[in-house]
């Protein structure tokens, strides 16, 4: 009787949680590959690699503007910036029409575009060679970071300030390109793929390393991956929600962190037939209008899902302050393949939470930071590890408590 009930209650987990998963596929073929998403106004672009697709209906329809391998996408007040295979295009926004722009790396592919009034610098590729070019009205001049070695991945502006991701870290300039500073302390992993501000804080996506945070512009980073269970990431969306991060095919897919990068809870959805891919699964864009989060798939087009039904499924923090250190017990329990713990501090402290086996083996930590005063949850996947008894354990300052959680396959 126990095993049935244990039975019936991991089913009805189960059926909430498909319940819960409302990824849409928009209407764009589930052939195109999309390297780029980018939203101006209610208008959401995605560059494929079949070219740039346009649509006004939160991907209802699509118009395709224009073929050629699409890497990158950017806007200023009155145009769109196309940077491809070979090719950089531009198109006024009130009109069809595509104009080439001839750069010097016409050979070699366009990673990344970043414009800023009547001024914009592309990251370039040619034989092996990468750059940075910055176009005035009149003329190219090309910008070095101080290496010609490794690909110039993402590129962003804070104020005039431009900041590079690279295969060797974070650079950024303050003069329009003219001289570049390296800003790589504390940044163990230097393959950056994705930047973004989120306020006065920068984030930098790395390949493999996961995501860091630094508070003072690049200065210092602090690696900031909690939760993240795939550390190969290639994209961010800036939101009121949160921050959300897109990641490399396999585990995760696409992950939200409503507390600054501390914590991050997965909002992708299992694929039937291989629990170990997500849908969508390999993000190379995201973009976010009023109400939908939209995720650029590498192989399967564009897809879409309520911003307000991943912040409620996320993790959250309580308004009401706690008086005393405790761990809850998980829920749900048991579980397969994901639960969360709750846990409440008193006060700031240096918090690690741990789970282990029952040979005392520690097979996971799930936290190991300063975290703020509050209530704090924080998803546990169980997905690599056997059905059993295992226990989880808070330690913050003095205070210790470990609770028992069953894993049932």
């Amino acid at each position: 009787m126990k095993k049935t009930s244990l039975l019936i209650s991991l089913l009805l987990f189960l059926v909430m949680q498909q319940a819960q998963s409302q990824w849409i596929r928009t209407a764009m073929s589930d052939t195109e590959k999309v390297r780029a998403l980018a939203m101006d106004g209610a208008t959401l672009y995605a560059g494929t690699w079949n070219g740039v697709f346009r649509s006004y209906d939160g991907g209802a329809s699509w118009a395709h503007l224009k073929k050629g391998p699409v890497f990158s996408l950017a806007f200023t007040a009155s145009d769109l910036y196309a940077g491809g295979m070979n090719f950089l295009y531009y198109t006024p926004k009130s009109s069809p029409t595509w104009i080439t722009l001839d750069y010097p790396d016409t050979a070699g592919r366009l990673y990344s575009v970043a414009a800023r009034n009547d001024t914009f610098f592309v990251g370039t590729e040619l034989l092996g060679l990468f750059r940075v070019w910055r176009k005035t009205p009149t003329w190219w001049i090309s910008v070095q970071l101080g290496f010609q070695s490794t690909p110039v991945n993402c590129l962003v502006f804070d104020g005039a300030t431009l900041y590079a991701g690279t295969g060797m870290g974070v650079y950024c300039s303050a003069d329009a390109g003219e001289n570049w500073t390296a800003l790589n302390k504390g940044l163990t992993t230097l393959d950056t793929r994705a930047l973004a501000f989120k306020g006065a804080d920068l984030f930098a996506g790395t390949w493999g390393g996961g995501v860091f945070r630094s508070t003072d512009h690049g200065a210092n980073w602090t690696p900031v991956s909690s939760g993240l269970t795939n550390k190969q990431v290639l994209s961010f969306a800036v939101t009121n929600h949160g921050l959300f991060a897109g990641t490399w095919e396999g585990k995760g897919g696409v992950f939200l962190s409503t507390n600054n990068g501390s914590s991050w809870t997965g909002v992708s959805e299992e694929n039937a037939l291989d629990p170990w891919f997500h849908i969508p699964g390999c993000v190379h864009g995201l973009a976010f209008d009023a109400t939908y989060l939209y995720a650029g798939e590498r192989t399967t087009g564009v897809w879409k899902r309520p911003l307000s039904e991943m912040v409620t499924s996320a993790e959250s923090h309580s308004s009401d302050m706690p008086h005393a250190f405790a761990l809850q017990q998980n829920y749900p329990n048991p579980f397969n393949p994901s639960t969360t713990i709750k846990y409440e501090l008193p006060k700031s402290s240096e918090v690690r939470l741990s789970v282990f086996d029952m040979l005392g083996r520690e097979v996971s930590v799930l936290v190991n930071e300063r975290r703020d005063a509050g209530v704090h949850e924080v998803k546990f996947d169980g997905s690599n590890l056997a059905s059993g008894v295992y226990f989880y354990r808070l330690q913050a300052g003095d205070f210790v408590q470990t609770r028992k959680v069953l894993v049932l396959r």
